[in-house]
């Protein structure tokens, strides 16, 4: 169903067509929560580049409409984060390895929440919540496709980490635009996986 490789190789290209608004949306998408409205836009500006060959403006980039449900993915990753810190801060060793085995879990969070990102690009008054949901419902689904999914983008989003994160400038919006593209092609088994689970995707 998902070819990694593919939706990779054509948000990158995306990326290099509209490669200073890509940069933007990188540094933007490093901010905690903020960056996930940025983000959101950078999928829709990746779905209209990939679709009909557009170069974005900046004001594609800074769309506000929806900021609050939009702002609700990296808020989530944030207090996440917090919590999996405080937990190996106060418990030593053992909270080491709660941390170990809980940023595994925020990795794939990592990319759930960005396919739901996706989601919402396309559907502008598409709650987060439900977004999600239908991330939950359609994994159960098609769990193996969802891990080599969530697998690939995010490796390929941490491979710019080790330079002090200014490599994940690239890397982040080239993750989030496959994200996008995957989901867009997946789109009639999302919809049916929603539909099952009584969720309006609007």
């Amino acid at each position: 169903m998902f070819s990694v490789g593919k939706h990779l190789k054509e948000s990158g290209e995306a990326f290099a067509a509209n490669w200073l608004l890509g940069f933007l949306a990188g540094l933007l998408g490093l901010i905690p929560v903020a960056g996930s409205v940025v983000l959101t836009s950078w999928q829709a500006v990746v779905g209209r580049s990939n679709a009909h060959g557009e170069s974005a403006e900046l004001k594609h980039l800074l769309e506000f409409d929806q900021a609050m449900e939009r702002a609700q993915p990296g808020f989530v990753l944030f207090v996440a984060s917090l919590l999996v810190g405080g937990v190996s801060a106060f418990l030593g060793t053992i909270g080491a390895v709660i941390a170990l085995g809980s940023s595994v879990g925020l990795f794939f969070l990592a990319g759930a929440a960005g396919f739901a990102t996706g989601l919402m690009a396309d559907r502008p008054s598409l709650s987060f919540l439900n977004a999600m949901r239908t991330v939950g419902v359609f994994g159960k689904a098609h769990p193996a496709e969802m891990f080599k999914l969530l697998a690939g983008t995010g490796v390929v989003a941490l491979l710019g980490a080790p330079l002090c994160a200014v490599g994940m400038i690239v890397t982040l919006p080239v993750a989030a635009g496959a994200l996008y593209l995957a989901g867009r092609q997946a789109n009639v088994e999302i919809e049916t996986a929603a539909a099952s689970a009584g969720i309006e995707l609007r």
